[in-house]
């Protein structure tokens, strides 16, 4: 009997020895887990966004701006005494759209709010306000979207969009975020979004908010992302979009002081304001559009350079020594066509009169200086990817395409090893064949000989917040000197295009006629001015224009005079563009 009391008193202790232990964890070790676990079901969080940075041009005046507008959320909990059919006369949504987000609503949390409706404008919002009082649970939630001061640099810019799935794996991102999805509000999202605050209420069992929980001392505001300034110039930019009206094609300008982007226009686009209301049928409208205006031409779209290039075939040639500036050469058009001008010619008036049969004897020498073809061609590829051809320029908008410039491998593919000569490959000569190039990467060509040899990378941000954005700076290993004679031809060349002509205003250029196998020539156009101390790198590509004397020249000399005049003194020459008969 005695060993058997000991056991149950031994049991009786054991499980006191157990409560009294829990009991001292429930009061102590755990008690802060289960008072914040308790406080849990009484706290609703709410999310505060930052207010968005501002993007400015660079003289200040604003681009993009936040306008508020207002979401409306429900609390599934408080919603049974709701007519539907008296929301849906008050607010813009159907009733199915209604009644299939408050199932979502109740499955999502009954005391959480869910965003019914969002954007609606702040003018409508002063129209309904007033109606929120009748629906229990019903909350109007002030946020902002994306407003555009003009019709102006969509693509560049860019647009905002819901969060994709692949976006709302990082951490940063919460449910029904927007974010940049294209252009510089892509690029620098991280800097324009800022950082994320919240509040903290306490609420009842049905959901209702009963006031700041601990006073709001654990409420963290919202931290405003940071303004940017562009290097755009929206006079510039505006002009350049009314001259591109009605065609395609794009205008880039570069400061060739320092890489400064200052006008790029791509044609056709759309308006962001417009897209920025209806964001998704908009986008949906203009992916079916055939021009592609959500194309930028300015940095993706790659064409053959044209009479454009033979500016390099001559600072190159001047480089590998095969021919001196002023050696004359005949004008031989049974190689290739030419149109009327004295001959033979020199390097200088070469460029002047755009000589085909000049620069096909100029590249032959280069490519037959060495015993082997592909010796040359190696040598002239390596000098020409030196002016930031072949590859992105690094400009700070994403998706910018790098152009193409011919290998060895693809001519060996092309013809067989060791198979092909000068003579299948003749039509690089003056930019023809194989070579692509984007309008970007056309005014910087220009910005580099204005430069006589050296060029900084073409970027759109002048700064963030206070911080000033310095670019890398590019050397070619091509002798000063041979930039002058490149740049004597070029200034002979703008007495010779009447269209680009400007009295007391020298500066130099080139122009282009690319070849179009499915239609009209396209018409290119590159400049700097004025003559001494360049403030402006200019390059234009019209599609389907013709020639390059004619549209692409009219453009750029008007972008020229705008730019550094502020004024046009040649209206006959705008209205010329503004016409658009190029081919008459």
């Amino acid at each position: 009997m005695a060993k058997k009391s000991y056991l149950i008193a031994s049991f009786f202790i054991a499980i006191s020895i157990i409560y009294i232990t829990r009991l001292f964890f429930l009061q102590t070790v755990d008690w802060d887990d289960y008072q914040a676990a308790a406080e849990k079901n009484i706290i609703q969080k709410t999310i505060e966004k930052p207010y968005r940075g501002l993007i400015y041009d660079r003289h200040g005046h604003i681009l993009v701006y936040n306008a508020p507008v207002f979401d409306i959320q429900c609390i599934p909990a408080m919603m049974h005494s709701w007519n539907l059919d008296i929301f849906c006369r008050y607010f813009p949504i159907t009733k199915k759209n209604l009644t299939e987000k408050i199932k979502k609503a109740q499955t999502f949390s009954k005391v959480k709010p869910y965003t019914l409706i969002q954007g609606i404008p702040q003018q409508y919002f002063a129209y309904i306000q007033e109606k929120l009082m009748e629906f229990p649970g019903c909350i109007a939630r002030v946020c902002h979207i994306r407003r555009y001061t003009y019709p102006i640099l969509a693509k560049t810019i860019g647009y905002m969009g819901k969060i994709s799935p692949q976006e709302k794996k990082k951490k940063k991102y919460l449910l029904n975020d927007w974010v940049g999805k294209t252009g510089l509000e892509k690029q620098y999202d991280d800097i324009l979004r800022g950082n994320n605050g919240w509040s903290l209420h306490l609420i009842n069992a049905q959901g209702s908010v009963q006031g700041k929980y601990r006073q709001g001392n654990l409420d963290i505001l919202p931290i405003p992302g940071k303004n940017i300034i562009t290097t755009i110039d929206s006079a510039l930019q505006n002009y350049g979009t009314k001259l591109l009206q009605g065609k395609i094609g794009s205008i880039v300008a570069i400061d060739p002081n320092n890489g400064e982007v200052l006008t790029i226009v791509s044609s056709p686009s759309y308006d962001p304001n417009e897209f920025a209301a209806k964001a998704h049928t908009s986008l949906q409208h203009l992916l079916q559009d055939p021009t592609h205006p959500l194309f930028h031409r300015a940095t993706m779209a790659i064409y053959p350079p044209g009479s454009i290039f033979k500016t390099i075939q001559g600072l190159l040639a001047l480089q590998e020594g095969v021919i001196q500036p002023f050696e004359k050469i005949l004008c031989h058009q049974k190689k290739v066509k030419c149109h009327p001008h004295r001959s033979p010619t020199h390097l200088i008036t070469a460029i002047q009169f755009s000589c085909n049969p000049y620069f096909y004897t100029v590249f032959k020498k280069m490519m037959e200086k060495y015993t082997d073809v592909t010796i040359g061609f190696q040598i002239w590829r390596a000098r020409v990817l030196q002016f930031g051809l072949g590859k992105p320029l690094g400009i700070d908008i994403p998706t910018e395409k790098g152009g193409y410039i011919p290998t060895i491998a693809a001519y060996d593919q092309k013809y067989g090893h060791k198979q092909w000569q000068h003579s299948h490959i003749r039509s690089l000569d003056i930019g023809q064949g194989e070579i692509l190039i984007t309008p970007l990467q056309m005014a910087n060509i220009a910005a580099i000989i204005a430069n006589k040899g050296f060029y900084y990378q073409p970027h759109l941000v002048k700064s963030i917040g206070d911080m000033a954005i310095k670019c890398s700076k590019h050397t070619l290993d091509i002798s000063k000197t041979h930039f002058d004679v490149i740049q004597k031809g070029m200034f002979l060349a703008t007495k010779n295009t009447w269209r680009a002509f400007i009295k007391h205003m020298p500066f130099a250029c080139k122009t282009g006629t690319v070849e179009n196998p499915h239609g009209a020539d396209h018409s290119v156009f590159i400049a700097f001015a004025p003559q001494k101390k360049p403030k402006i790198a200019i390059a234009v590509y019209v599609e389907n224009a013709g020639w390059g004397g004619r549209s692409a020249a009219a453009i750029g000399s008007l972008m020229i005079e705008k730019y550094l005049n502020a004024k046009i003194t040649r209206p006959w020459i705008e209205q010329y563009v503004l016409k658009g008969h190029f081919l008459d």
